[in-house]
């Protein structure tokens, strides 16, 4: 059996944190570990350098530090991260920041996400990975 997946999520939400862990612990059990959660940026910093992570799932508007100072530190401390956005924000302005600070995706938390964490989960490595509301084709123009 291959390695399994680490998983940080990262969210000021206690309730989102644990409601998204045990949706993803039902995607694909066998294939993941959620091996820690940060309720915001700074913490998830001062924690990351503890693990040996593979996927990070960040919220945007957080406390203390938001997900997008959090994911350019992150970044540039671990390039090899998987940084994917959470965020209740479909504006563009919020995908292009993270976009640029490195994120490998935007999704929006009341948004149907099930398949894109089933990508995510099966080859988080290739690819860029938006809930199906964000057109990322109008994002490259």
């Amino acid at each position: 059996m291959s390695k399994k997946i680490n998983i940080i999520i990262v969210d000021d939400n206690k309730h989102y944190r644990e409601a998204l862990k045990s949706l993803l612990l039902s995607l694909g059990k066998e294939k993941i570990n959620i091996i820690n959660n940060a309720s915001s940026g700074k913490e998830f910093i001062n924690t990351i350098n503890k693990t040996n992570t593979d996927i990070v799932f960040m919220d945007y508007e957080m406390p203390v530090m938001n997900g997008l100072e959090a994911t350019r530190i992150a970044l540039s401390n671990y390039p090899r991260l998987t940084i994917i956005a959470l965020s209740l924000y479909d504006d563009t302005q919020y995908v292009d920041a993270m976009l640029e600070a490195g994120a490998k995706g935007y999704l929006l938390k009341n948004s149907d996400n099930n398949e894109i964490f089933m990508k995510i989960i099966k080859n988080h490595n290739e690819g860029k990975f938006f809930s199906k509301e964000i057109n990322y084709q109008d994002l490259l123009s």
